[in-house]
């Protein structure tokens, strides 16, 4: 890229300030006697100029003694051990600036997640420079113990006082806690009723808990040492965003190709947050509309309902379906980051244009009755370009002639995403299986096209065409399972600027039979692509290579849309 941009025009004092800059980092992190020294050799001739940077660290310093006392040891709000453990300073480890200031600040967040945000620290470092030594010396003032207060909201025009209040895990009497108020902010903010959320202390020392009077924001002398706890009312700022809007949105990928979509939302029907979406959407592969209806406190305060109704025609190799579907989700959090999902859904499916055998002579509706249970949980830090984190997905279908279906299958299915990321490289693994199982009266050979699995594609195993693992008829076309499982590793890693690159390795299998799965049976393909970020997401362009041969397999498959994988 430096050839791309030109070489940079050697400066002088630039360089002065690069060698100290690299001093003070190496300083920061406890090698206090290091040196940088910069070496410039010039080609006059070529009006070039060669800096070669020599840097020695020295010994590291470590910390010798690390002593931490309370300005009144009878009152101390928590056990030192126990904030000091998740501190960097450790007696006997490598000491520096970074460090030392890390663990300040650590220590007074955890005093004042503890109710005690006034905390004060007196007292320093002392580096013995000849020794390689340090030694912190710290007295912890507490200052008084800080309570909620009443708790106002502002800024509500039509949303009801309750969608802000719901949600909220904090209440008046409760110990002061900075990450308490910013875990209630991202609770109002979830339910997408909002623009904006902030939650603050109004500071004053003179209301009760359970007061109505509210005082004027004022700092609190922080000996105030009293029995008295001091009570800070909390001030929750809402700004609403629109109560209806429209969004157009259109794209194009290799499988899909052409693809378009349009939304109708309405995020306050009745006042109390009811969402109600009317959507659209067009592509080579998936064409429909859709009306979905959420209430986020259906019957329980805390379980949330959806109910789609809808239509859509899928396009496949080997089949065409059209779909016309209704049904309800209920869901509730039961554990953090953990939810629980029952439902039902019926759907009348029509089977077109089935190439494949033994299916091509079963065209006829198909009414299919299920219930639904999902366990998730949900524990990543960015849901569209995740660094760390999990999502594991674990469901039940039961498809069953005892509630009107004209099958009887158990659908099982489970999925795994994984992210880990050091030094700007994340690590994203995916594991993915299932299997359908019949019952009753309905025959393996009976289960219909459009219910089976299938594997191969740009979200699948790249390297592969659409569907284009598994069992295939004579015409080489997918004849579907009842078994799939599916794995993907990639390497993602940053180019320059807005372009990062990737490499992977995707596995798969379709089997026949439920619950068969053969670790001899898998296809795989590796390859590498570019994704280049955009307000919608990454843009995707991705170059796979299967690793097997298969009927009318390419050399390679080259995929482009928006978004990751996985």
């Amino acid at each position: 890229m430096a050839l791309l941009r030109g070489r940079p025009t050697f400066d002088e004092p630039t360089l002065e300030a690069d060698v100290d800059r690299a001093l003070r980092f190496h300083r920061s992190e406890g090698f206090y006697a290091a040196r940088v020294e910069a070496n410039v050799e010039r080609n006059e001739a070529r009006g070039l100029v060669d800096i070669e940077l020599e840097i020695e660290r020295g010994p590291p310093t470590q910390l010798r003694k690390l002593d931490v006392r309370w300005r009144e040891p009878e009152n101390a709000p928590i056990e030192l051990a126990l904030v000091l453990a998740a501190h960097e300073l450790q007696v006997g480890e490598r000491f520096g600036a970074r460090r030392y200031e890390s663990s300040r600040k650590a220590l007074l967040a955890a005093l004042a997640d503890a109710g005690h945000p006034l905390a004060s620290l007196e007292g320093g470092a002392s580096v013995i420079l000849e020794e390689s030594l340090a030694d912190v010396h710290w007295v912890v003032t507490p200052g008084p113990a800080v309570q909620l207060g009443p708790i106002t909201v502002v800024g509500l025009e039509t949303v009801d006082e309750v969608m802000v209040r719901r949600p909220l895990a904090i209440q008046t009497g409760q110990p002061f806690s900075p990450s308490a108020l910013r875990a209630a902010e991202r609770a109002i903010y979830g339910n997408g009723l909002f623009r904006s959320v902030a939650a603050r202390p109004l500071r004053g020392a003179k209301s009760e808990p359970g007061s109505d009077e509210r005082d004027e924001p004022a700092e609190v002398d922080a000996s105030n040492r009293g029995t008295q706890p001091v009570i800070w009312p909390i001030e929750i700022r809402v700004d609403e965003r629109e109560r209806r809007s429209i969004r157009v949105g259109g794209g194009w990928g290799t499988e899909d190709e052409f693809r378009v979509r349009g939304e109708w939302h309405h995020r306050n029907l009745f006042g109390q947050g009811e969402n109600l979406e009317i959507s659209g959407k067009y592509s080579s592969i998936v064409a429909g509309g859709e009306a979905r209806y959420r209430d986020p406190s259906f019957i329980d305060p805390d379980i949330e309902l959806e109910a789609p109704l809808g239509f859509e025609r899928e396009t496949e190799p080997g089949f065409d379906v059209n779909r016309t579907f209704v049904g309800f989700e209920l869901s509730r959090a039961v554990f953090e980051h953990w939810r629980f999902t029952g439902g039902y859904r019926f759907e009348l499916a029509n089977p077109t244009d089935i190439d494949s055998d033994p299916f091509a002579d079963n065209e006829s509706t198909v009414r299919l009755s299920s219930l639904l249970v999902r366990v998730r949980r949900l524990d990543l830090d960015d849901l569209f370009d995740p660094k760390f984190g999990s999502r594991i997905e674990i469901q039940m279908r039961p498809t069953l002639s005892a509630l009107g279906s004209d099958i009887d299958t158990v659908e099982l299915t489970s999925k795994l995403r994984w992210y880990y990321t050091w030094r700007s490289i994340t690590l994203a693994l995916r594991a993915d299986s299932g299997t359908i199982e019949p019952v009753g009266s309905t025959s393996s050979s009976e289960v219909p096209i459009f219910v089976r699995f299938f594997a191969g594609g740009s979200t699948s195993v790249r390297g592969y065409d659409r569907h284009a693992l598994g069992p295939l008829d004579d015409d080489g076309d997918p004849l579907g399972g009842l078994s799939w499982s599916e794995g993907s590793a990639e390497l993602r890693f940053p180019i320059w600027n807005a372009i990062s690159g990737v490499f992977f390795f995707d596995v798969g299998q379709i089997r026949t039979k439920p619950h068969d799965w053969a670790l001899n049976d898998y296809s795989a393909a590796w390859g590498g692509g570019i994704r280049i970020a955009t307000p919608v997401g990454p843009l995707r362009f991705d170059l796979g290579i299967p690793l097997d041969d298969r009927p009318n397999a390419e050399a390679f498959e080259i995929y482009l849309s928006v978004g990751h994988t996985f």
